[in-house]
């Protein structure tokens, strides 16, 4: 939800249908904003809708191959449900504001996660750094886990579109499960 002066928009993408909703106004109505499909790039709503619009990517949506890592992000086999104590040791290698980043975009399964919200929703807000690199050096505190783990890097991130400043992140619904699966083990 973005405040825009007195009024309120929401833009809410469902991973069950891909569509996009915008609602204005404290009781608006909601209408259909282009979603897959449609022929407009997610750079374009953003100017039609005027505010950034959150994305949700479902499990089997092919962005998730479009992603923006390496190696540590192809390699390895994705996690699954038999990595549960596997998932549970790569928490406990984290670094600190690795492991508040990574719960961060756990408790957002399939939803692209600009870096500037993980500094001011996570890392305590702007200092002076560039987001991008911060939040990049932060989770390099998951190298450890990743490498002891023999699974992949488990978020995946995208760079920005030409034009456009800092990289988005999100783990994959069917991770996220694993890893809140795990905490609840803990």
């Amino acid at each position: 939800m973005h405040c825009t002066g007195g009024r309120t928009a929401r833009t809410l993408r469902t991973p069950a249908d891909g569509l996009r909703y915008r609602r204005l106004g404290r009781s608006g109505t909601e209408q259909p904003r282009g979603g897959l499909g449609t022929g407009q790039n997610e750079a374009s709503q953003r100017r039609d809708v005027g505010v950034d619009v959150t994305t949700y990517l479902a499990e089997a949506d092919p962005r998730w191959a479009e992603h923006s890592g390496e190696e540590g992000h192809y390699e390895a086999p994705e996690w699954g449900p038999e990595d549960l104590e596997r998932a549970a040791v790569f928490l406990t290698q984290l670094a600190p504001q690795a492991r508040q980043v990574f719960e961060y975009l756990l408790r957002n399964p399939g939803r692209r996660i600009h870096c500037t919200e993980l500094v001011d929703k996570v890392l305590g807000g702007p200092n002076g750094s560039d987001p991008a690199r911060r939040v990049a050096g932060v989770l390099s505190g998951t190298s450890k886990g990743h490498g002891n783990s023999g699974r992949r890097y488990p978020f995946y991130w995208w760079e920005a579109p030409e034009g456009s400043a800092g990289a988005t992140y999100a783990v994959r619904p069917s991770v996220a499960a694993v890893f809140l699966a795990a905490q609840l083990d803990e």
